[in-house]
């Protein structure tokens, strides 16, 4: 070998170094390599096969066979190929820095192994197009975890740019008796547990919350549950302000039926207390509303009632219905409508006006209603019908209008009546006839000048101071009995007409022949008996 170089070992001029370098000193350097065949591995920057107290510089590529340890830090001025695994650090203290954006995918080699930051180490901002997590099966632990503690800024944000693609799709159908979506808020005053906000001014129809059971066979399913704990409302609707026509709140009970019919239900509410303790009956629908059709729907009917159902043990079923034209109807004709405020101020109007009287006193008009034993006296009411008009009148106006000349009762049957001062009038042929009477009392009774001065088939008057011509007749009234009677036979003579039984009257026998006794058949009294009829 042939080298510019200074060697420290002395020795003679012919002296000969096998391939053994100790020193170089010299700068110039030389143009061969420098190659040594020792096998020492470097533990440290004082051990191996070459050891310098300097750098070492190279111009081109340096070749490690076996592993290589740096005390410092390591600068690569150009790209840095690493064929195998990498390992920085030796303890959590060290650190990893990157200046420079990575530019490939970053993928672990075992599947749900390894943590990108931990509990008490997290990354500040995670910035990513599109965002996957995959939960181990027995991680223990939920698939996503977001833990928001600054108290004035949005938990989750997401500002979505979809138009006809969902924003937010949760499909859990492997869920049996948990909850897809589980929201506690427990320190909630004016804020919301779920709050949607739909500002767009389109007018076609949408919703802007929809919940659907979408199985008909759930019929034991609720698609909506509200349970407030307090008085409160449990369900407040609230529309626009409603001014005039326009609706406010308004709250709709729909059907899915495309072929409405005949007794089909378009809407139901039903009240229950399904938390009852007693359980059966108890714990059943105790009352609903529905609409149901009254008839096949077409493009020009939608025929509908309204039917208010309730129970007392069982179920609830129809007390009272208002069909499509307004009119009410009670199931069962043993239903009673009470008006409890009914007080004489308050309760039943009929067009507007109040009904003022009592249960008691409308209960009069029933035909069935007992009669009482007061005294008919001056000013008492009376019920009339007047030409289709129920009105309240008095005894006394009956009083007049019987005692109007125009009106007449004939053939009518008084038991001791007591006519007051009557006047009977002048009949035309002097005679009074077909009166039957029982008991009838006359006082002082005006009876006009009859033509021929008698009066038959009368029975039962008591005549008070009438007088007679011919008085001559008393002298045949000496040899009478208790109870008979004179008259006058075919030859002018007074004759004694026989005592009848109690109650028969006088009837006459025709010309020639004496009266007698005989029960009464019919009478006719006229206008002022008549008065009797109503006030006796």
């Amino acid at each position: 070998m042939t080298a510019n170089v200074a060697l420290t070992d002395t020795f003679d001029q012919w002296r000969v170094k096998s391939n053994e370098l100790i020193v170089m000193t010299q700068t110039d350097g030389m143009n061969n390599i420098i190659k040594t065949l020792d096998t020492t591995n470097s533990t440290s920057n004082t051990t191996g096969s070459v050891i310098t107290a300097g750098g070492l510089a190279a111009k081109k590529s340096v070749y490690i066979g076996e592993n290589l340890t740096v005390q410092g830090n390591v600068v690569v001025n150009g790209d840095t190929t690493i064929s195998g695994n990498l390992v920085f650090g030796d303890a959590d203290t060290d650190q990893v820095s990157f200046s420079a954006d990575i530019n490939s995918h970053l993928i672990p080699n075992a599947n749900l192994t390894f943590n990108v930051g931990n509990t008490l180490n997290m990354w500040a901002n995670t910035y990513t197009g599109h965002l996957g997590i995959t939960q181990k099966s027995d991680s223990g632990k939920p698939a996503l975890t977001v833990t928001s503690t600054d108290t004035n800024q949005i938990g989750i944000s997401v500002a979505a740019s979809q138009i006809d693609a969902d924003v937010i799709d949760i499909v859990a159908d492997a869920v049996t008796t948990a909850a897809v979506i589980d929201i506690q808020a427990d320190n909630l005053t004016t804020g919301s547990g779920l709050y949607i906000d739909s500002d767009s001014d389109d007018t076609g129809i949408r919703s802007i919350a929809s919940i659907i059971q979408n199985h008909a066979s759930a019929t034991a399913a609720t698609a909506l549950y509200v349970q407030n704990d307090s008085t409160g409302s449990g369900v407040e609707v609230r529309g626009g302000i409603g001014t005039g026509t326009a609706p406010a709140g308004v709250l709709r009970l729909s059907t899915a039926e495309t072929t409405v019919v005949d007794a089909d239900q378009l809407g139901r509410i039903e009240f229950i207390a399904p938390l009852e303790a007693s359980g059966t009956d108890a714990i059943v629908v105790g009352a609903s509303i529905w609409a149901e059709a009254d008839d096949t729907f077409a493009a020009d009917n939608n025929n509908t009632d309204l039917v208010f159902a309730t129970a007392a043990s069982g179920a609830a079923t129809e007390k009272f219905r208002i069909d499509s034209t307004g009119q009410s109807t009670f199931a069962d004709g043993a239903i009673d409508v009470n008006i409890a405020s009914h007080d004489g101020s308050n309760g039943l109007k009929l067009g507007g006006t109040l009904v003022t009287a009592s249960a008691a006193e409308l209960n009069l008009i029933d035909g069935g209603t007992a009669r009482g034993t007061d005294a008919v006296a001056t000013g008492d009411g009376l019920l009339i019908n007047d030409g289709g008009t129920m009105r309240m009148t008095n005894v006394d106006t009956l009083d007049t209008y019987y005692s109007a000349t125009t009106k007449t009762l004939t053939n009518k049957t008084l038991t001791s009546p007591i006519l007051v001062t009557p006047a009977l009038g002048t009949p035309a042929s002097g005679v009074i006839s077909n009166c039957t009477s029982s008991g009838m009392v006359l006082t002082a009774p005006a009876l006009g000048t009859p033509a021929s001065g008698v009066m038959t088939n009368v029975t039962g008057i008591v005549e008070a101071g009438i007088t007679n011509d011919a008085v001559n007749f008393l002298t045949h009234l000496k040899a009478g009995t208790d109870g008979e009677l004179i008259t006058w036979d075919a030859s002018g003579d007074p004759a004694a007409v026989a005592v009848g039984a109690s109650g028969q009257i006088l009837t006459s026998g025709g010309a020639g022949v004496a009266p007698t006794f005989q029960t009464a058949s019919g009478i006719s009294m006229g206008k002022a008996i008549a008065a009797a009829i109503v006030f006796g």
